[in-house]
C-alpha cells in the first residue's frame, strides 16, 4: 500500500464477505520524518498492539498480541506475575509469535495469572498488563457414598467439587430436585445435610454440579434403619462394604425393657425457660430413679404435624437446662426428654407443645452482592433490590447499611448508611493494594433485615511508597558497575513488585541510559562506561500497575 499523505489518522476497516458486517480499528497516526533516510531522534517506547483479558478454556490455545515502536527499536519481553518467561525451553508450550505477541498450547490450570508485556528501549521501558483465567469443568474431591443412618438423626451426604467458574450444585432425591428447608439444607457450599431422618428420607440422592463449561453427577444411596442396640450398629459396620458409611445417633431401648434393664425414669416438669422467634430453652427436673448415676440427656423435638423428629444428645448427667435453636419462627414445636445411664436410655417425659414468637417483617438478604476496584484508593460495590421489601408499607426498604472491614477478622468493620433507592456505593479512602470483606443490610420500618453473604475484594495496586532498600555499588572493572539492592518495604510496596527500572548517565552532561529488571532481580551489572568517569545511578521499584515509584539517586 501506497501512503501520500502524512501526518494523519488511519484505521484499518475489516468486512465479512457473507453478511457485509464490518468493523473498524482504533486510529493509528502516521508521522513521516525526513533526515537523510536516517532517524536520529531517540523515542521512548509506544505499543503499537496490547493484549486484552481474557478467558480460555483447558487445554485450548491463547495468544495474548502485543507490539511496539520506538527509536531504538525496543525490545519485547515477557512477565508472568512479576517474574521472567523464559521462551528458550525447546519442550515450552509458551513460544513467541511474530514480532512479540505471546503463544500459550494446551493451557492448563496454572497458566492463569496476570501476564505482562514489556517494551524496552535505551529511552525507556513501558509495560502494559493482561490477566488471563482459565475455565474448566468441574472435577469431583469426593463422591457421595452409599449410607446407612438411624431415624432421628442427622446425617451429611457429602459432595465436594472444583471447578473454575465455581461450579453451582443441586441435589437431587429419586430423580426429583431437593428444594432448601428447615430439614434439607446445603452446608460447606455444596453437601447435603438432612437434619431428623425418617424412613420416608430413604432413596438415591444425585449430586450434580455445573457451570458455563459442563457438568457432572454422581449419586448415593440413602437406607434409614430403625432404633436398634448400639451393639448391632457396630457390628453392622464391621461388615458394611468400603464405599458405605453408617450414621447413628445415641440409640434408645423401648419403654417396655426401661425397669427391667435398670433405665433411669421420665425426667420431670418440663417447661421452656425462654421462648424466642428462633429458639427456645427447655429445663427439667431429674428422675425419680435411676439405678446408677445419670451420664447425659436426649432431647427430642419436632414441629407439630410432622414426623420428622430431631434429637439433641447430651453427655452431662446433671445437665437440666439447653437451649435448642435453628427453629421456625411462629411455629409449634413438640419436646420430650429421656434421661441415660449406664443400662441405656430410660423413660420419656410427658411431651410440652410450645410456639415459637412470631418474627417482625424486616427484609430479606440483598442478592448478588458484588464489588469491583475502581483506583488504588476505592471500590465500586453494588448489588440487587432487597427480597420482601414491597409486602406493604412497613416492609419497604428504608435504606442501605454497608458494613466493610479490612484483612481478616481482627479488624474493626465500619460502615455506611446507603439510600434506599440507590444499588450501589463507592466506598473511598482505602488502602493501595489491599483486601477488603464487605457485606450488605437493609432496614424497614421494623428495623435491619437478614445480612447478606461476604464478598472479598481488593484494591489495585499503586506506586511503591518507598525506594529499595539497602542499595550499593561495586566497580566491577573499569568499564562496568554492579548494582545490588533489595525489594522496599513489604509495608510500602503497594502491589506486586513487576520489576526494577535502572537508569545512568555520566555526571554532569550526558545522555541516560535505561535498563528494566524483573522483580525477583537483585542486581545488576551496568557495562560498556567510560573509564575514569563518574556516574549517577537511579534505581527504582514497579508495580503491577505500570508504573515506577521513588528510587535511590546514587553516584558510582
Amino acid at each position: 500500500m501506497k501512503i501520500s499523505d502524512v501526518d494523519n489518522d488511519y484505521r484499518c476497516k475489516v468486512v465479512l464477505l457473507n453478511d457485509g458486517v464490518s468493523q473498524l480499528s482504533r486510529a493509528a497516526r502516521l508521522k513521516l520524518k525526513l533526515d537523510g533516510g536516517r532517524q536520529t531522534e531517540q523515542e521512548s517506547p509506544l505499543f503499537l498492539t496490547t493484549p486484552h483479558n481474557t478467558k480460555a478454556l483447558q487445554g485450548s490455545e491463547v495468544t495474548l498480541d502485543c507490539a511496539a515502536n520506538g527509536n531504538p527499536m525496543p525490545e519485547i519481553q515477557w512477565l508472568k506475575d512479576g517474574e521472567s518467561i523464559d521462551l528458550n525451553h525447546l519442550d515450552s508450550r509458551l513460544t513467541r509469535v511474530g514480532s512479540g505477541s505471546l503463544s500459550i498450547k494446551d493451557i492448563r490450570p496454572e497458566d492463569g495469572g496476570t501476564y505482562q508485556c514489556r517494551a524496552e528501549n535505551s529511552v525507556d521501558s513501558i509495560d502494559v498488563a493482561s490477566v488471563i483465567e482459565v475455565w474448566r469443568s468441574p472435577r469431583f474431591l469426593e463422591k457421595p457414598k452409599n449410607t446407612v443412618a438411624v431415624e432421628k438423626g442427622d446425617i451429611d451426604l457429602v459432595c465436594q467439587v472444583e471447578a473454575e467458574p465455581q461450579a453451582t450444585v443441586q441435589w437431587y432425591k429419586n430423580g426429583d430436585l431437593i428444594i432448601e428447608s428447615e430439614y434439607f439444607q446445603i452446608v460447606r457450599e455444596s453437601n447435603l445435610k438432612i437434619l431428623g431422618l425418617v424412613g420416608l428420607d430413604a432413596g438415591i440422592y444425585q449430586c450434580v454440579a455445573t457451570n458455563q463449561v459442563g457438568n457432572i453427577q454422581s449419586s448415593a444411596e440413602l437406607k434409614v434403619i430403625k432404633k436398634f442396640v448400639e451393639a448391632e450398629v457396630m457390628s453392622m459396620k464391621s461388615v458394611l462394604p468400603a464405599d458405605q458409611a453408617i450414621a447413628s445417633p445415641r440409640l434408645h431401648l423401648s419403654q417396655n425393657d426401661h425397669f427391667s434393664r435398670g433405665t433411669p425414669s421420665a425426667p420431670l416438669d418440663l417447661k421452656a425457660a425462654i421462648v424466642s422467634s428462633r429458639f427456645v430453652t427447655l429445663s427439667w427436673s431429674p428422675p425419680k430413679t435411676s439405678k446408677e448415676p445419670l451420664n447425659g440427656y436426649s432431647i427430642y423435638y419436632k414441629q407439630e404435624g410432622s414426623d420428622r423428629e430431631r434429637v439433641v444428645n447430651s453427655t452431662r448427667g446433671n445437665l437440666e437446662e439447653i437451649n435448642i435453636q435453628g427453629l421456625s419462627p411462629g411455629s409449634n414445636y413438640i419436646f420430650r426428654v429421656l434421661a441415660r445411664n449406664q443400662h441405656g436410655s430410660g423413660e420419656s417425659s410427658r411431651p410440652l407443645k410450645v410456639e415459637t414468637q412470631a418474627e417482625l417483617d424486616v427484609p430479606g438478604p440483598v442478592q448478588r452482592l458484588e464489588a469491583k476496584a475502581t483506583t488504588s484508593f476505592s471500590i465500586l460495590v453494588s448489588w440487587s433490590k432487597a427480597a420482601k421489601q414491597l409486602l406493604n408499607n412497613k416492609a419497604m426498604v428504608t435504606q442501605y447499611k454497608l458494613y466493610y472491614r479490612q484483612g481478616d477478622f481482627t479488624s474493626q468493620a465500619q460502615s455506611a448508611i446507603v439510600d434506599s433507592s440507590a444499588t450501589q456505593y463507592h466506598v473511598t479512602d482505602l488502602r493501595e493494594f489491599t483486601e477488603y470483606t464487605f457485606w450488605l443490610s437493609a432496614f424497614n420500618y421494623n428495623g435491619e433485615g437478614a445480612l447478606s453473604e461476604e464478598i472479598v475484594c481488593m484494591t489495585l495496586s499503586d506506586i511503591p511508597a518507598d525506594p529499595p532498600q539497602n542499595v550499593s555499588l561495586e566497580a566491577a572493572s573499569s568499564a562496568s558497575i554492579i548494582v545490588r539492592w533489595e525489594p522496599p518495604p513489604k509495608e510500602s510496596q503497594n502491589g506486586i513488585i513487576t520489576g526494577y527500572k535502572i537508569r545512568w548517565r555520566p555526571k554532569g552532561k550526558g545522555q541516560s541510559e535505561m535498563v528494566t529488571t524483573d522483580g525477583s532481580r537483585r542486581l545488576y551489572a551496568i557495562t560498556g562506561l567510560k573509564k575514569d568517569k563518574d556516574y549517577q545511578i537511579k534505581l527504582a521499584a514497579m508495580t503491577v500497575n505500570v508504573r515506577h515509584g521513588s528510587g535511590h539517586v546514587m553516584d558510582g
